[in-house]
Order: structure tokens, then C-alpha cells, then sequence
């Protein structure tokens, strides 16, 4: 999904799941629920190396819907060969920057926490969204980075088959390696037609433009789910798809 966050960084598209792990999920308690999961690393006498542990809540008032939550990923490699991969993720807990990225995938923490709300007028639901995603001791030397995102988005439902959405996120990181704090600008929007409850066609956009220094290895404008970063300051995306829902 090119709506995603710089790197999915905060996981918000679900580029990594967490595996061995065991999730409870309260029930609704006057529009309130409480949910907590615990991915385990798989690993004697590794404890910490490769497990991951998140809750949550939400709540739901007529129009209103908010949530919010913490994930945190936990790490001792120092090298790729080094990884647990029967832990919690199958990637390193960095593993949400994308393939490329010269700053490295290797954290010993990957801590990130995030809220939004939702507001349902008529046709239309208005949102908001802030994640906040630290990376720390990146490949094992001391450094660390953090991400933040700012989100706004909108959906409108023309008719009932056919659905319009648009966001805006602003994203910025600062703390890394590299040094410089380079920031992002995006723009998506999505048509959608849904031919039945499970088949639909949609026509989607995103533009995406970078302000950092030139001593930022992250200074790249890279819409999530791009195969390769632009080579200026701007990356502009269009794709047309159908899907089949089983």
C-alpha cells in the first residue's frame, strides 16, 4: 500500500508479523478493549534475542473511533548472520527500512508507539494519525534513530460502490548515523469501485517529496512498495489494480 509511512517504520502496513507468540483481546467494555501480545524469541538461553511483546487499546462512541499502541522488538545480533531467525520476527528488528537503505537493519531495540482517531460524518470519516518509532543501538554501535509521522487522511463514499480516499503525512527522522534530519512530504489518494462484496478495481496515486541534507543516509524520496528510490528529491507513483477477495 503506497499510504504507508516512510519505511513503514511504525509497521502500520504489517511489513513484518510477529511469530511464536500469544495475543489475548478483552471484550468490549462499553466501547472500550484492552488487547497485549507476546512474541517469544524460541531460543535457550537467549532470552532477549528476538522477541517482541505489544498492547493496545481502542474505543468506539457512535462517530468516534480511537486507538492506540505500543510495539517493541528486541535484538542481540551484531550481524546478519548472527540473527535468531526461529524469533519473534524473521527479519532483523530494523527490518521495516527498506532494502537499500545505507544505515543498516541491525538494532537491539525497535520500540514504537503510535495513536489515531477516526470521525464518521454521513458519508464521510476524518482521521488522524501520529506514530513515533525509535531505533536504538544501530548495528550494535551506539548509535540510534527515531521517526516521526504525521498523518491526516479522508474517505468519502460516493455511492455505495464507489469510494474516494486521499492523505497527507508528514514524516520526519533525526538521531541517525549519518547525521543531517531529513524530512518528507506525501500525498496519496485511491479511487475504488467494488464490483461485489469481494471484487473490486481501484486507481491510486502517491507523490512524495524529501528535504535533508546531503549528509543523510536516509536523503532519498522512496514511496513505500517502489522498487527503487528516485534519483531527485520527488517520487511520483500510479497504479491501477484489481482484487479478489477468497
Amino acid at each position: 500500500m503506497h499510504f504507508a509511512h516512510r519505511f513503514d517504520v511504525d509497521n502500520l502496513n504489517d511489513s513484518f508479523q510477529i511469530n511464536n507468540s500469544v495475543k489475548y483481546l478483552s471484550p468490549d467494555y462499553a466501547g472500550f478493549k484492552l488487547g497485549a501480545l507476546y512474541g517469544f524469541s524460541n531460543q535457550a538461553g537467549g532470552f532477549a534475542n528476538n522477541h517482541a511483546y505489544s498492547f493496545g487499546l481502542s474505543y468506539l462512541w457512535g462517530p468516534l473511533n480511537f486507538g492506540a499502541g505500543f510495539l517493541q522488538l528486541n535484538g542481540a545480533a551484531q550481524t546478519p548472520g548472527q540473527l535468531n531467525t526461529n524469533g519473534a520476527v524473521t527479519d532483523t528488528p530494523g527490518s521495516s527500512l527498506s532494502n537499500g537503505v545505507p544505515l543498516g537493519a541491525l538494532a537491539s531495540r525497535q520500540q514504537t508507539w503510535g495513536a489515531g482517531v477516526n470521525y464518521a460524518f454521513g458519508p464521510a470519516v476524518a482521521g488522524f494519525v501520529y506514530t513515533q518509532t525509535n531505533l536504538m543501538q544501530l548495528l550494535q554501535t551506539g548509535f540510534s534513530a527515531h521517526f516521526q509521522n504525521f498523518e491526516g487522511n479522508f474517505r468519502y463514499a460516493l455511492t455505495p460502490a464507489v469510494q474516494l480516499s486521499a492523505a497527507y503525512t508528514y514524516s520526519r527522522a533525526g538521531g541517525n548515523a549519518g547525521g543531517g534530519s531529513p524530512h518528507w512530504n506525501q500525498v496519496s489518494a485511491m479511487a475504488d469501485y467494488r464490483f461485489s462484496r469481494r471484487a473490486d478495481v481501484y486507481l491510486q496515486g502517491a507523490w512524495q517529496g524529501i528535504s535533508a541534507s546531503s549528509s543523510s543516509p536516509l536523503g532519498v524520496a522512496w514511496i513505500s512498495g517502489v522498487s527503487a528510490p528516485s534519483s531527485t528529491s520527488d517520487q511520483v507513483q500510479a497504479t491501477v489494480g484489481m482484487r479478489h477477495r477468497f
